[in-house]
């Protein structure tokens, strides 16, 4: 494998996804401390939608580019009494106005609709009001967001959380962004963690390429175009074979509803069928991280400067008689996942009818080298 030179750093913004409970012993204090941040949340999402419906019948009402736009959240206005933090006020309003003006095109249009905050939108915070701390003694992190203190779970950390946490203590690393989200269904809260990173850009041949195709005989047929020689990425037998396991389980599930117990009601009955529903889509969404993982190491292997993707080889595949493989296999979150990894270390995505364009027509099927992953 030949060794690649950092050339350059480059500063970007990623977000993790932390579980957080409250860290009041009192039950009383905790139900009290819970029951101000979902009064929080209705309130953030009611004056979200007031103010979305606000600047919407400005631009609609008022045409006229030298008229003033009247947009007024402030409690005082209204005569009630918000307990809505300020810092959260100062970056719902910022969210609100920028997510309307990225859509304003649209609306004008009539090509979309406008948009509705529900109970799943996360409640923004200041970074300066954004605190985490380490106890030296138990090894626990904490986070303090507007004087709430919470605990941060980490588990396991297979995705290394405790590095992120021990850079942004240290300064290394600065928080760009944070947000509280709620989870109805699952009873747990989540920090939604943006942080500002330094990614090491490797350096690149422009003239280098990989052509990258969802393959009927493989989920991905990957080919550099130096040697002419196809890399498979992902096993046919072993993606086929667990997504008919969990079709399976769901049937089972579905024949031995009627014998549950429906103590509570419809969704008792119906609780195990719920959490297999979305089992094979998440298997999916699984491998594509995996799998978008190992198409960027290829292509960092022979230093390509551009991925491009093929979508002709799946619309040929489905159209055959092995359309199995590619049920609930995505082209566009296989690009959206490759583009978003390949954006770590400076490779271009592309799809196959841009300006770079094949001199020959590649044939897959010829001289595969087999990895089964």
């Amino acid at each position: 494998m030949q060794r690649l030179v950092i050339k350059y750093f480059d500063c970007m913004a990623l977000t993790r996804k932390l579980e957080i409970v409250l860290t009041e012993r009192d039950s009383e204090t905790r139900r009290g401390l819970f029951k101000t941040i979902l009064q929080w949340r209705a309130e953030g999402i009611r004056m979200a939608n007031e103010l979305l419906s606000c600047l919407y019948a400005n631009d609609r009402l008022r045409p006229s580019g030298n008229s003033e736009r009247y947009c007024v959240i402030h409690p005082e206005y209204a005569g009630e009494t918000v307990s809505l933090p300020g810092c959260v006020l100062e970056c719902l309003f910022r969210q609100v106005v920028l997510k309307y003006e990225s859509q304003k095109e649209n609306l004008m249009c009539g090509k979309s609709s406008l948009l509705s905050f529900r109970k799943n939108m996360p409640l923004p915070f200041v970074c300066d009001s954004v605190r985490i701390e380490l106890d030296s003694m138990t090894g626990r992190y904490f986070v303090i967001l507007s004087g709430i203190r919470f605990h941060i779970i980490l588990g396991r950390d297979r995705s290394k959380n405790k590095v992120i946490l021990d850079k942004c203590i240290q300064g290394e690393a600065s928080i760009c962004e944070a947000s509280l989200v709620i989870d109805d269904s699952r009873k747990k809260t989540y920090l939604l963690l943006g942080y500002n990173c330094t990614s090491a850009r490797e350096e690149l041949d422009h003239n280098r390429f990989v052509l990258a195709m969802l393959g009927a005989e493989a989920p991905i047929i990957a080919r550099f175009m130096g040697n002419g020689r196809e890399f498979e990425i992902g096993s046919k037998e072993e993606f086929q074979h667990r997504r008919v396991q969990i079709r399976e389980a769901l049937k089972r599930a579905q024949s031995a509803a009627q014998f549950n117990g429906g103590g509570r009601g419809r969704s008792r009955k119906l609780l195990l069928i719920s959490r297999f529903r979305s089992k094979e889509r998440e298997y999916v969404r699984n491998k594509l991280h995996l799998y978008s993982r190992i198409l960027i190491d290829y292509a960092l292997k022979y230093r390509c400067r551009y991925i491009i993707l093929d979508k002709e080889n799946r619309e040929g595949a489905i159209s055959g008689k092995s359309h199995l493989l590619l049920n609930s296999w995505n082209y566009y979150d296989l690009q959206k996942y490759i583009s978003y990894k390949a954006s770590l270390y400076g490779i271009k995505v592309q799809p196959n009818n841009t300006e770079i364009r094949l001199k020959d027509k590649i044939q897959i099927g010829k001289n595969p080298i087999r990895n089964i992953v």
